[in-house]
């Protein structure tokens, strides 16, 4: 019998990886069941189709057609099943964390906004040590008393965190409270710490600059992968992703000269590492005289894109030139997405540590472009830049291969572009 250890070692590495990429790992997302139906059927499609692609390249291998059919069946089956026990009973036997929020001003009620949205918490209320604010409903939440009930609640186990949305070090009696009911096994946390591990980005407008003091950026450390190895993977990826999309280029090219006046690629300036202007290429997706009246943020169904522009720009194609600004060295794979200069002007006066995202080399895709559709406004801008913050304070090579895999993923579902 013959050995096919390649073929299912290739098999299995690439269903792990297709249903990452259709975010069916992620078990805080509660599909339901059509919506699990349905992206199995597409994931299976892809693998089937994949797994035949990258056998097929190798003479050596074969594909039993009758197996594969029946392996595909069975791996559906299976995994649609698997869901539908987790959904039907597992999530029903989770019982969210109890947790309580020390402050109840507008850091307070930032956190509580975003545990309301977690099912794995359950917000107790606020503590206040100021009398006139006890008993109040904020958020939807009532003031239930003073630092000193922190200790109670800890031996009575009627809660099992707090967050820390006030500085304790001006309140004695609370940072009393605090180490007192810690050693009762009440869990402590501070407010930015806590929204990072909830959401995946900082909370800009309530960091204070000790609060990045003690916590360092790993994202601009001179590392050997910063400096090197990151370096490396962008040369590699770009050469290979420049000659896999060549075709597709040339295509996109014929299709722009056919569908409009004007050049091929699009030159703007943008804001590199270090605050250095540089600019980025891409394929023309606008009108040429697009931007006769200065610079202005792209909209929802923007009249100045092109009927091609439409299409390339929903499916990102319009960035593979941008492979070229990565072989030079001004930008990276992965990475904070650069700014215009006109925009970075003025975000960097309006919104708090705006400068550091500049710390970084910009990228092709990020954590932003991931987590948060196309930015076009100071609001958006703000959304960003934290969760840049984030990024760049964990940065790390898992961090920017889970970047990465997920970019797949954005693309295939067309997430996010405009």
């Amino acid at each position: 019998m013959r050995d096919c250890a390649g073929e299912a070692a290739v098999a299995l590495g690439l269903c792990l990886i297709i249903l990452y990429l259709f975010d069916m790992y992620n078990l805080e997302n509660n599909f339901s069941s059509f919506a699990c139906l349905v992206r199995f059927s597409y994931a299976m499609l892809l693998w089937a189709f994949s797994t035949a692609s990258v056998v097929g390249v190798v003479p050596s291998w074969k594909i039993d057609t009758e197996l594969f059919v029946i392996q595909i069946a069975f791996n559906f089956l299976l995994l649609c099943l698997w869901r539908l026990i987790f959904n039907f009973a597992l999530v029903r036997v989770r019982h969210p964390k109890v947790v309580v929020i020390a402050g109840s001003g507008w850091t307070g009620q930032r956190i509580c906004e975003e545990l309301s949205k977690n099912k794995q918490y359950l917000v107790r209320g606020f503590i206040e040590d100021d009398p006139r604010k006890q008993g109040l409903v904020v958020n939807g939440y009532r003031v239930i008393g003073g630092s000193n009930l922190l200790v109670e609640m800890a031996k009575k186990k009627e809660a099992e965190a707090v967050v820390v949305a006030t500085r304790p070090e001006r309140r004695p009696a609370l940072e009393n409270s605090l180490i007192e009911s810690t050693m009762k096994g009440l869990s402590v946390y501070d407010m930015p710490s806590f929204y990072e591990y909830l959401t995946g980005k900082l909370p800009v407008h309530h960091l204070r600059r000790s609060w990045i003091l003690s916590h360092p950026i790993k994202g601009v450390r001179s590392t050997i992968y910063v400096k090197k190895v990151k370096r490396l993977f962008d040369i590699v990826f770009a050469l290979v992703g420049l000659i896999l999309s060549a075709p597709i280029a040339l295509f996109v090219a014929c299709a722009i000269v056919l569908d409009s006046r004007g050049p091929v690629f699009y030159r703007q300036k943008r804001v590199g590492l270090n605050g250095e202007v540089f600019e980025i290429l891409k394929f023309r997706s606008m009108k040429v005289d697009a931007e006769t009246n200065g610079a202005v943020w792209a909209t929802v169904n923007d009249s100045r894109v092109t009927s091609v522009g439409r299409i390339i720009r929903k499916t990102r194609i319009d960035e593979i030139p941008q492979m070229l600004n990565v072989l030079r060295g001004e930008m990276s794979f992965i990475g904070p997405r650069p700014e215009r200069p006109e925009f970075v002007e003025h975000l960097e006066k309006e919104i708090p540590f705006y400068n550091l995202r500049h710390s970084v080399k910009p990228g092709i895709t990020g954590w932003a472009q991931i987590h948060y559709h196309y930015g076009a406004s100071r609001e958006d801008a703000l959304e960003k830049l934290e969760y840049d913050l984030f990024y760049m304070k964990n940065l790390s090579p898992t961090l920017d291969l889970s970047i990465l895999l997920r970019t797949f993923r954005v693309i295939l579902f067309l997430e996010g572009s405009r």
